[in-house]
């Protein structure tokens, strides 16, 4: 939920010539990740790219020095006898405030412009899935800063190396936010594709070696098998073409918020599960801010209407474009939408935001319908008697059908929320994955399976990324204004 404190930090970092400048330059870099197809401009682009990330990483730490030094004269002040500036109190809270905030401001920074990262990857693994999301089942690689300068420069040599020996590209993966797993995504010229870690003093652990071997497994045999027991199985899965020309996705939803956030300052449009709302922070139409912050929490934490949401849903799972560059995973990004490049940055850099609400009783119920004994596990705590939890649970929905029981994940549901994935086309899947099991497997079997699905269709949609969608006029003009 949106408070005052919240509304006004967002408006001071918008407002701040960092993020000013950053949503040009993101907006540039989009533009040319679009127009990358030889290894060549895939190299410049990284370099280019690179500085930037390297900068304000090099920033976030020096700030992250000077809050931690701010902490520690703020709890020894008052023990400082000496000290007979009457003001000194208050500047070491103004200096230590101003760390702070641009500590927080420049990583912001950083996991924005690792977004662009994120379109290189995207691309350069021909907007598949399922490698993407392999690579990304780990923590994130943390900052570029001078304090790992030598991993750092391990890693470039790396990349000189196999240009120099190979003429192949090394996409580095700590200038994106999607690769987690090792280092460098290599890709040569003959169309092989390779991961590699590279370590400048030491050799690679066990564990590393063992995450590799998990992305070889799902990429090559599409199973892996987790390190609690469950089997992580990966479908594809092609929608039979609609009789209507309609796109198979729900990004429509997107459009239709967009034009109408543009026309007046908030937009909000809806399916029977799904609700996007967008807030154009460039386009206040002349309200108070305060005013706005009600009309936002009206549309993004009222009930929705039933004749939107026939289902009324007791747990809403909620989520936003900021958590989606903040906690970045390894689900398509904003930076491979097919929407203009300027508009996409708006959305990368904050100056749109994106709220998204999914019914889970519409979940459930879909799949109830295909014969599935499901639950949303999100309740469990009511059930209980107890307080809701500070995390949510590892599985959000539970199904179980003749021995097999399938566990729903926030991977899954984000390609829901963030990706534009169908409802009836996920639930589709998943009736085939059981159907693929049980002819394999028979039914007297015990099985528990964490699904990772991906869509044919929506790596169709990914695609058409480098072509610029029509827009309204009015968004287009928007957007430049905003430059």
């Amino acid at each position: 939920m949106l408070d005052l404190a919240q509304a006004q930090l967002a408006d001071q970092m918008q407002r701040h010539p960092e993020q000013i400048a950053t949503f040009n330059h993101i907006a540039t870099l989009i533009e040319e990740v679009r127009r990358c197809w030889t290894p060549e401009d895939y190299r410049i682009l990284q370099q280019r790219l690179g500085e930037h990330i390297e900068r304000v990483d090099t920033l976030a730490e020096e700030a992250s020095t000077r809050r931690k030094r701010g902490e520690e004269q703020q709890r020894r002040f008052p023990y400082q006898k000496n000290l007979r500036d009457p003001n000194a109190a208050t500047k070491l809270t103004q200096d230590y405030q101003r760390a702070a905030f641009e500590q927080k401001l420049y990583a912001r920074l950083g996991r924005q412009y690792r977004m662009v990262g994120d379109a290189m990857a995207w691309q350069l693994y021909e907007y598949e899935a399922l490698p993407l999301y392999a690579l990304g089942m780990n923590q994130g690689p943390g900052p570029v800063s001078r304090s790992k300068e030598l991993g750092a420069d391990a890693e470039q040599a790396a990349v000189e190396q196999f240009w120099q020996e190979h003429s192949a590209f090394a996409l580095r993966h700590d200038y994106t936010n999607c690769l987690r797993i090792w280092d460098l995504s290599v890709f040569f010229p003959d169309g092989t594709r390779a991961i590699q870690e590279v370590k400048a003093k030491k050799s690679v652990s066990s564990s590393q070696k063992r995450k590799g071997r998990m992305v070889v497994e799902l990429t090559t045999h599409h199973e892996s098998t987790l390190p609690q027991g469950d089997l992580l199985v990966h479908q594809s899965y092609l929608a039979p073409v609609p009789a209507h020309n309609d796109m198979p996705t729900t990004l429509d939803l997107l459009e239709q918020a967009l034009i109408q956030a543009n026309q007046e300052s908030i937009g909000f449009a809806a399916n029977t599960y799904l609700a996007v709302a967008i807030l154009d922070a460039t386009n206040v139409a002349r309200r108070p801010l305060e005013q706005l912050i009600q009309e936002w929490v009206q549309k993004t934490e009222g009930l929705i209407p039933s004749d939107i949401w026939p289902l009324h849903s007791v747990d809403v799972l909620r989520s936003n474009s900021e958590q989606r560059v903040q906690y970045p995973c390894f689900g398509a990004p904003y930076t491979v939408y097919p929407l203009p490049p300027r508009v996409v940055a708006r959305i990368v850099t904050g100056y749109l935001y994106i709220h998204y609400q999914l019914n889970t009783a519409a979940i459930t119920q879909a799949f109830r319908d295909r014969g599935f004994d499901a639950e949303c596990l999100l309740g469990l705590w009511r059930q209980q008697g107890g307080k809701p939890p500070k995390k949510p649970p590892a599985h959000y929905f539970r199904l179980r059908r003749d021995a097999m029981t399938i566990n729903i994940s926030r991977l899954t549901l984000e390609q829901i929320t963030f990706e534009g994935l169908r409802l009836e086309d996920f639930v589709d899947s998943i009736v085939a994955l059981t159907e693929k099991q049980k002819s394999l497997t028979g039914s007297s079997k015990s099985q528990h399976f964490l699904q990772v699905p991906t869509y044919t269709d929506m790596e169709q949609i990914w695609r058409s990324s480098r072509q610029i969608i029509t827009l309204s006029a009015t968004e287009t003009s928007g957007a430049e204004e905003h430059s």
